[in-house]
């Protein structure tokens, strides 16, 4: 999801320089007023937000399995060939279960009004007309490539503070258990 969502704030940030309401002469004054469902639909559709919105599901789903996965092989490091399988059979049926009936078009009609809170008429038709020219489209096709490869920057100088804020965490862990063992005087 934070994919999407990344993905929805570098397009914002792209077409910032379009938000700005043109005056001229000829120009008619820029509307206000809140788009229509109509144009945060069609920009939903240009801006492919359904095809994110699933891929970003997809991604959960692994993020979740990679997670489980790691949980389980510290809880169990010895677990059996029997145990694997059948811990696969659980982590496979509760995904199942989360994420077959996801409601993806209700999803988007909630997020109609987030946009029309967002962005004026204007801004929707100016966003509409840049996403629709040539280099609007070279934006949305290089998009994904540019975030994966923002996101792998940012995480390779987060990545030694998650570790050593892991390495805390678990070391404070098993203070605590120590501790506990020691006033209840059950083995840890």
């Amino acid at each position: 999801m934070r994919g999407s969502w990344l993905l929805v704030i570098v397009a914002v940030a792209l077409a910032g320089p379009l938000f700005g309401q043109q005056k001229a002469n000829d120009t008619p004054v820029a509307s206000n007023l809140p788009p229509t469902t109509t144009q945060v639909l069609k920009f939903m559709e240009l801006m492919q937000v359904r095809e994110r919105l699933q891929s970003a599901l997809k991604t959960q789903q692994e993020d979740i399995r990679s997670v489980t996965h790691n949980l389980f092989h510290k809880a169990l490091p010895d677990a059996t060939p029997t145990e694997k399988a059948e811990f696969e059979e659980i982590v496979a049926s509760e995904l199942k279960a989360m994420f077959a009936d996801y409601p993806v078009d209700d999803v988007l009609r909630d997020m109609i009004p987030v946009y029309q809170s967002h962005f004026t008429e204007s801004d929707l038709d100016q966003i509409v007309t840049f996403y629709s020219s040539p280099i609007g489209q070279k934006v949305l096709k290089e998009m994904p490539a540019m975030t994966a490869e923002a996101t792998r920057v940012s995480l390779t100088r987060l990545q030694p503070k998650i570790d050593k804020a892991m390495g805390n965490i678990s070391t404070r862990i098993e203070a605590m258990v120590e501790a506990d063992s020691k006033e209840t005087g059950k083995p840890e």
